[in-house]
């Protein structure tokens, strides 16, 4: 099995109303989005992802930090990377 790493600089806006932290990396269109809790993944139609959204952003930030985490710092984050991992199969004949 290979694994080809890559990194993705997304687009990142916060939202103090829902306190929702969204990046995106992609334009392409939305084909699927996977909820698991408070995170919304968005995935094109060749299972790329191409969003995610953090719904109760500074909490889940702050579970995952062990951090205080306001949403003055989430307003002023203008940059973020996503390593991402695909693996694939190689068959042998």
């Amino acid at each position: 099995m290979a694994t080809t790493p890559q990194t993705k600089k997304p687009v990142v806006d916060y939202d103090t109303t829902s306190d929702s932290l969204s990046l995106y990396f992609s334009d392409g269109k939305e084909a699927e989005s996977i909820e698991i809790g408070d995170v919304i993944i968005d995935l094109n139609s060749y299972q790329e992802i191409i969003g995610i959204e953090i719904l109760n952003a500074c909490a889940m930030l702050k579970s995952l930090t062990g951090q205080s985490i306001e949403p003055s710092d989430l307003e002023n984050v203008r940059d973020a990377q996503l390593l991402t991992h695909h693996v694939g199969a190689s068959i042998d004949n």
